[in-house]
């Protein structure tokens, strides 16, 4: 009996902390379903994995491009095939961090949807991949303007966040999305560190559940390395964007 309540308690913790990696549930693409009203036009899916979400974007924006990046080989080339039916997609096998050059990415066959550049020593293959900031991605491209920006890269979302540092401070980017939980103990980052990278007069900052976003200043309180949590920061000069979102 007691290790049914432990269960069931744990169960009833993980649905109100929202601990749920499915896009379709944890509020993810609800998000984008409340967007759909403004046509965003510039995406970009860092982490793409094998490309669902940047599907579910293209559905729901129709007048959108989405750049989508995967650097670890095997995943990329499931990616290139997913998208292949989708003109309005741009694949992109590079790493987008905090420098440029190359980096070694540890990756498990049997759970390539964990592959990172933060891994550890651990089991697995390690691959070589190219590295670019943000940054130089949208000068390279002639970039001015992007309207979202989603980051999912197992403990590298902060690296990615902080090569876009020079988007990020002109609010060149309307929307930026990112994860944080149990792989920022092992990059020892806070989510302190993402509201620091965030410049507080240009974005609020607020945590995706499935109905809603909950935005609120930074508080010691919501350090979690438990739970998977997904955040959206919004541009503030934006109310028609936050006002969707709330």
């Amino acid at each position: 009996m007691v290790r049914a309540a432990a269960r069931a308690a744990s169960s009833l913790l993980s649905a109100t902390q929202n601990d749920d990696a499915d896009p379709e549930h944890d509020g993810e693409f609800a998000v984008l379903q409340r967007l759909a009203a403004v046509r965003p036009r510039l995406l970009l899916d860092v982490g793409a994995h094998t490309g669902a979400w940047t599907v579910e974007a293209l559905r729901l924006f129709p007048d959108a491009v989405s750049h989508a990046f995967e650097p670890a080989p095997p995943t990329f080339a499931r990616l290139e095939q997913n998208l292949s039916d989708h003109p309005r997609a741009v694949v992109h096998r590079v790493a987008l961090s905090d420098r440029s050059g190359e980096a070694e990415m540890g990756f498990d066959a049997g759970h390539p949807e964990m592959a990172s550049l933060s891994s550890g020593d651990g089991a697995g293959q390690r691959f070589t991949v190219a590295c670019q900031t943000g940054d130089e991605f949208l000068a390279a491209q002639g970039i001015e303007h992007v309207d979202y920006l989603k980051v999912d890269v197992e403990g590298h979302d902060l690296s990615v966040l902080k090569g876009f540092r020079q988007a990020l401070t002109t609010g060149v980017v309307d929307v930026v999305q990112f994860e944080f939980g149990p792989w920022n103990a092992i990059t020892r980052t806070w989510l302190y560190d993402f509201f620091a990278e965030l410049p507080a007069e240009t974005y609020l900052v607020g945590r995706i559940f499935p109905s809603h976003v909950r935005f609120a200043d930074y508080h010691h309180s919501a350090e979690s390395f438990s739970c998977r949590q997904n955040f959206l920061a919004v541009r503030r000069n934006r109310p028609d964007l936050i006002a969707a979102l709330r």
